[in-house]
């Protein structure tokens, strides 16, 4: 077996592969290797890269000749190859090999493995097809005629794609099934001929949906399960850490040398003898749910992708300053397959608390782990030695297994179905769908359940439990920044607020840098959002109950479908043209196409943009007159906080003494302005907006 050489790497790939015109690879025939003096085989014992793995039947070199790449990104992904001898194997692992490390040509990056194994499973199992059609490459296709070359196809496709789970559907075709993305393996007139095939077999469904947000009420109890879940295991533990520490002391005093233990059963023998058996079961039933906890306030409250919360290390939440109110997750990200690099998401309090209370837990595992390394590491089993060591030096957060009396460690996993498994918390993961959950998803397009296949839009009805994936965090973190720009919060929106403050201030510091990837999804959701007020104000205009300067404009061009375009926002704005509308349904798109600059603010918006005079003003009288300013009905429970306010202030004054009240005299003034605004805005009153910007009664 060779050693791991990057220079063989390099001369597998100069052998194997050519270079066009435009700098693309391209695997060359079998025919022009075997001239060169290789052969299918002669690359097998050559080592790619050497991988780390909990378990050591997976860890050490990976061949170029084996079955299966074991990953070296620190993941459970690997890619499984054909294990005959077909040229059509030799050319996945060629394909395989380039891909990772050099990308499709020069000046390219490699791609994950992550990222190949879909790629390869498609093209695999089309070699798989042809092999068993009598064909022993992929260069072969190229030269079969039209006609049986889009038969071969069409069979292919009708009988294997379609009838297949989704990872071999029209989106994967896209991106590998081309002459470019397949390193030469399937030519342009293959590849021409293969997307006519698969427009006409899936027609309408060549396209996927993109991953939903999760509805405003299901991500508020799923946040507050993953609250109730820390504050019920901060409660507990030191009990537990009392627990766990009788179990080893006992251990460390009475040490068993004579036999051969599995780990479990050792410190399961400790804490039987040492009657710490019966707490650390009871306390395992409350720690069990402590991890997805833990990754869910990751995921809802930084933004940050799946396998970049769980590249999280002990100790990522360090660079925090909890004094000033900034809390920081470190984590590992990848731009390219070469280089991983540590980057900093922004979090809030909470999400720090919970960080802190699993790295105490690991630490209190990792006791354990210790002990048998230190103490005992002849009487167990080797494979646990070595997992023990490797799970101990990579310092997962969330790589430690939960067990109330052993140790062990896993990669950390994707929590693919969320399961909740302790039973004092399975009822508060509610998922159902309710009637809000439904309404909203239709607000922004996304009610649907599945996103590809013969099902897919398929939409939710009352009473249904949400597809919870983990990219739905991500999109519900982005629809939530933006919701709370513009003000239409539920009850989880003091997480956001929070955490919108300590970006401003991390920003301005130059702490931490955006991510681009987050502004698009940020600024896709400033669209949205954009379409939603759009609906709510033409709806409301409709019925004229808008107020404020331009809401009684807006009110006015829904009442006589026509709008006048001002040379300015000033009050005294000149009309320079009319815009004429044939029903609301036109009006309504003008104003999805017009309110880009909108902001929320809690009592109303501002349409304004960046020529607002006041902008963000704490007086909110000041605006309500403002002709670039609407109030809606979402806003007018901060304007009957404000009037009540106002009215119990004044109520007040008048009861003091003559020369308190003069005294007071500049207040009296300001609340009865208030009080004014807020009737006004209320509808209490039936003024109307003057063209100088006053009220009239």
């Amino acid at each position: 077996m060779d050693l791991f050489d990057v220079q063989k790497v390099v001369n597998i790939t100069d052998i194997c592969i050519t270079t066009n015109s435009q700098g693309l690879y391209k695997v060359k025939p079998m025919s022009d290797i075997v001239k060169a003096g290789y052969n299918r085989h002669s690359f097998d014992t050559t080592s790619l890269w050497i991988a780390k793995h909990l378990d050591s039947k997976k860890d050490g070199a990976v061949l170029f000749g084996a079955e299966t790449w074991f990953s070296n990104e620190n993941s459970n992904r690997h890619l499984n190859f054909p294990c005959d001898s077909s040229e059509i194997a030799f050319q996945l692992r060629i394909y395989a090999l380039v891909s990772h490390f050099q990308g499709h040509g020069k000046g390219y990056t490699g791609e994950k493995l992550s990222t190949l194994q879909t790629k390869l499973a498609a093209l695999k199992r089309m070699g798989s097809w042809l092999i068993e059609k009598g064909y022993n490459s992929f260069h072969q296709l190229d030269k079969l005629s039209e006609l049986k070359l889009r038969t071969l196809l069409t069979d292919y496709i009708t009988k294997v794609v379609k009838a297949t789970s989704p990872i071999n559907k029209p989106r994967v075709f896209h991106d590998c099934f081309n002459s470019a993305k397949s390193l030469g393996l399937i030519s342009d007139r293959v590849s021409k001929l293969l997307q006519e095939v698969l427009n006409e077999v899936f027609k309408e469904n060549t396209t996927s949906l993109s991953h939903p947000i999760i509805p405003t009420c299901i991500a508020r109890n799923i946040a507050k399960f993953a609250k109730t879940v820390i504050e019920e295991c901060s409660k507990r533990i030191e009990a537990w850490e009392a627990s766990n520490d009788i179990m080893i002391e006992y251990l460390l005093k009475q040490p068993l040398k004579h036999k051969k233990w599995k780990g479990a059963d050792l410190l399961n023998y400790s804490a039987r003898c040492s009657g710490a058996h019966e707490a650390l079961n009871e306390l395992a039933e409350y720690f069990v749910d402590l991890k997805v906890a833990v990754y869910i306030h990751i995921l809802l409250f930084t933004g940050m992708r799946y396998n970049e919360v769980l590249s999280c290390r002990l100790g990522c939440a360090d660079k925090s300053d909890p004094k000033n109110g900034k809390y920081l997750v470190e984590a590992e990200t990848h731009k390219t397959v070469e280089t991983a690099f540590l980057d900093t998401w922004i979090a809030n309090e909470d999400t720090y608390i919970a960080i802190k209370l699993l790295e105490r837990y690991v630490k209190g595992l990792e006791k354990r782990a210790k002990l048998l390394l230190n103490n005992y590491h002849n009487n167990i089993k080797e494979s646990l030695i070595h997992n023990i060591k490797v799970g101990m030096n990579e310092k997962l957060l969330f790589g430690v297994t939960h067990s109330a009396n052993s140790i062990s460690y896993a990669k950390s996993g994707h929590f693919k179905d969320l399961n909740v498994k302790s039973p004092h918390f399975a009822d508060k993961f509610d998922l159902t769908v309710t009637s809000d959950a439904i309404e909203e998803l239709e607000r922004l397009d996304q009610n649907y359940s599945i996103l590809r296949g013969k099902n897919r839009g398929i939409p939710y009805v009352v009473g249904d439990s949400l597809r919870l994936s983990n990219h739905m965090f991500r999109h519900t973190f982005a629809y939530f920044v933006v919701a709370n720009k513009l003000g239409e919060l539920d009850d989880i929106a003091d997480q956001f607020k929070h955490l919108t403050l300590a970006m401003t201030k991390i920003y301005a510091d130059k702490g931490v840098l955006s991510h681009e990837e987050l502004i698009d999804l940020v600024d896709g959701y400033e669209q949205l959002m954009t379409v939603a007020i759009a609906n709510e104000l033409t709806e409301q205009a409709s019925k004229e109950t808008l107020r404020g300067g331009a809401g009684e404009r807006f009110n006015k061009a829904a009442r006589e479908l026509v709008i006048g375009v001002t040379n300015s926002n000033s009050p005294n704005a000149q009309v320079i043209s009319q815009i004429h509308f044939k029903d609301l349904a036109e009006l309504k798109r003008f104003f999805a196409k017009n309110l880009e600059t909108i902001r929320g603010l809690p009592h109303g918006y501002c349409t304004a943009g960046d020529s607002c005079k006041i902008n963000g003003a704490s007086v909110p009288s000041g605006c309500v007159y403002c002709p670039s300013f609407i109030v809606a009905e979402s806003h007018k429970i901060h304007w009957k906080a404000l009037k009540i306010r106002a009215e119990k202030k004044l109520a007040i004054i008048e009861s003091l003494p003559l020369e308190k009240q003069q005294d007071m005299e500049l207040f009296v003034i300001a609340y009865k302005k208030d009080l004014k605004a807020a009737e006004y805005a209320l509808n209490s009153t039936v003024n109307r907006i003057t063209q100088s910007g006053g009220v009239t009664e």
